[in-house]
């Protein structure tokens, strides 16, 4: 034995202490079969985690299989969940990187049973209700888990009746035959030990209203980040995500692009399910369909497809599902992204969507054959197919009687014309057909522009450039004084460039004529187009005078006829002609647009029968409601169509 052997064994007091003598040498030791179980348990804990980081490594092969245009196998395990509870919380805290992602929530509890169950609730802290995971998850858990209550009258003699806590049906705890489960449909057949501890927290502990049963790892994580709560329990391969979403919601708010005078004054929120509820109210119908389909690798958007089956053409919904399912992209925040990604030609200059903020609106479009796109985090809605005479229509034009509604049309119509060409008209008559002008009015402009020192032209741009800058800059600076800086700028800038003699009297008059035109036209993105095209005519009047302006509308008109919307011509029911082209440049009466647009070729082309006011013709009521009729779509004698 060496020195320090030597010394080891006489500093030892229990090596120097009688064999009967009372020593605490022995505090704290554990006995060996305790010992033997340590090692067992962390036997065990090392090939979960090894188990974990095995699956973590297949689910993320999938993934990444999936991200290069692929797909996992049919029927591969990309994360299936295990039934260690350990096993799976292993694998939940490596995706979400806890504990340094502080605002995830990994709360381990036991089950007020007997005996006892391990479980883990799972949320991120600031998506989720607390008031309703303690109320609705926590607390009936820990606490009532333990009470078995049989609410149901006694049963008959020779009826055995519920007993306490079993899997087979009329048991307590067990759902009633036919029951369904969140994964299969019906209640699953074979030796599952642990569904009657999960039916039991399904059917009977959980108070929620929106409870369902997850088996992957990728379910799990898609309830997390979605705002839902999840319970894992031991011994159970399955999960349970109950809906406790609580996140920060801006209130429902009047329109701020989309005003109108009569009509309703609610407009959309970034609230994808309280912006579905919203066209729900207005439309009572169980045909009304609505498809949620997540979008993104990273934002995992939510993107609901919404069209009423029976009404619109069955092809369109598959066509709008089928181009936004093959998106593969990072990142969609809103549905100006989303257009982007699913129009027909992006290189257009004008939309081939509508964009609304009003739900009433939305609603009308769906009652027409048209399909609407909500994303969530959004407040506005894609409206599909469009036409260019959509773009010019607003949700008050059918509010109105109609030669109000047609004589607003007809002055939009006109303000695009003033937008779009005032400009390059006036440049191309100063410049080559100055004989175009009364003499009186040609010597007038010759003498405004007498001490001008720039070109008809120059001057013209230099203008327009001023009051686009103008207008941008209203737009952006707060909206206290942002209408303030508008006026300001317009009129006294405006002043100031005439009395210096930098711009004449009249170009300023032609560029306030074209801006505010320009504020006329009803559709955000369609204004961009008409103020984009307003420089191209000023271009074409300045080097080949109205022979361009001739032959940019040539070529806009031309552009716009090769355009389709989700395979419908841009310029219908215009060109090609079909029936409801009278609800284009004016609005026809109510009573007589019996046909749904024949361009979106619903399903149920009538919409009310030829006789819609039936206490003008003395019919009898509702009761002696005649059968719609099935002739052809533009037949007799009002069959006309509407767009909206």
């Amino acid at each position: 034995m060496g020195v320090w052997q030597r010394v080891s064994a006489l500093l030892d007091p229990g090596a120097t202490a009688a064999p009967r003598e009372f020593t605490l040498g022995d505090r704290g030791q554990r006995p060996p079969e305790e010992l033997a179980e340590v090692r067992r348990r962390l036997r065990e804990t090392g090939e979960s985690a090894r188990a974990a980081v095995r699956r973590i490594d297949r689910f993320l092969d999938a993934l990444q299989q999936a991200g290069q245009g692929g797909g996992p196998a049919p029927g591969a395990d990309v994360g299936d969940l295990a039934a260690s509870l350990d096993e799976n919380l292993a694998c939940l805290r490596a995706f979400f990187r806890a504990p340094d992602n502080i605002d995830v929530k990994f709360r381990e509890i036991l089950l007020g049973l007997h005996p006892p169950v391990r479980a883990a609730v799972l949320y991120i802290d600031g998506l989720v209700d607390s008031a309703r995971i303690h109320m609705a998850v926590l607390e009936p858990l820990m606490l009532l888990a333990h009470m078995d209550h049989d609410l149901r009258p006694p049963q008959p003699a020779g009826d055995p009746g519920p007993g306490p806590q079993g899997g087979a049906p009329g048991q307590a705890g067990t759902p009633p035959a036919g029951r369904q489960d969140g994964r299969t449909g019906t209640r699953p057949d074979g030796p599952e030990p642990w569904r009657p501890l999960l039916e039991r927290v399904l059917f009977r502990l959980l108070p929620g209203n929106q409870v369902e049963e997850k088996p992957t790892i990728e379910g799990v994580i898609d309830g997390i980040l979605s705002g839902d709560t999840v319970i894992l329990l031991d011994g159970v391969p399955r999960a349970v995500v109950v809906e406790t979403k609580g996140f920060p919601v801006r209130s429902v708010t009047t329109p701020k692009q989309e005003m109108v005078i009569r009509g309703p004054l609610d407009a959309f929120n970034e609230s994808i399910r309280m912006n579905i509820a919203l066209i729900r109210r207005r439309i009572k119908d169980p045909r009304l369909v609505t498809e949620m389909i997540p979008v993104g690798r990273i934002s995992r958007t939510f993107v609901a497809v919404m069209y009423i089956s029976g009404v619109v053409n069955p092809k369109l919904p598959g066509e709008i599902k089928r181009r936004i399912a093959s998106l593969d992209l990072d990142y969609v925040g809103t549905e100006g992204i989303l257009e982007q990604f699913v129009e027909d030609r992006p290189f257009a200059l004008f939309p081939q969507t509508l964009s609304t903020e009003r739900p009433d609106r939305a609603a009308a479009y769906l009652a027409e054959g048209h399909a609407v796109i909500l994303a969530d985090n959004s407040p506005f809605a894609l409206v599909v197919p469009v036409t260019w005479w959509s773009l010019m229509q607003t949700a008050e034009d059918y509010y109105i009687r109609w030669p109000y509604g047609s004589l607003l049309r007809s002055l939009r119509i006109i303000a695009l014309l003033l937008a779009v060409l005032t400009g390059g008209i006036y440049i191309a008559t100063v410049n080559f057909h100055q004989e175009m002008f009364p003499t009186e009015l040609l010597l007038a402009i010759a003498a405004a522009r007498e001490r001008v020192p720039f070109p008809a032209a120059l001057e013209l741009l230099f203008m327009e450039f001023f009051f686009e800058l103008v207008r941008e800059a209203g737009i952006r600076i707060p909206s206290v004084i942002g209408p303030t800086i508008g006026i300001v700028g317009a009129l006294i800038l405006g002043q100031a460039l005439v009395a210096a003699r930098i711009a004449s009297p009249v170009v300023i008059i032609i560029t306030a004529i074209s801006g505010l035109a320009s504020f006329a036209i009803p559709n955000y993105s369609t204004a961009w187009g008409i103020r984009v095209l307003r420089f191209v005519f000023i271009f074409l009047g300045m080097t080949l005078g109205l022979y361009g302006i001739a032959l940019g509308i040539f070529g806009v008109v031309l552009h716009l006829a090769a355009l389709r919307s989700f395979g419908v011509p841009y310029l219908s029911p215009v060109a090609p002609f079909r029936a409801g082209a009278e609800d284009t440049l004016r609005r026809e009466p109510l009573f007589y647009m019996e046909q749904r647009p024949r361009h979106v070729r619903p399903l149920d082309p009538w919409r009310q029968p030829e006789i819609s006011r039936r206490w003008h013709s003395g019919a009898a009521g509702p009761a002696a409601r005649p059968e719609r009729r099935t002739r052809p779509p533009g037949s007799g004698t009002h069959g006309k169509g509407g767009t909206r």
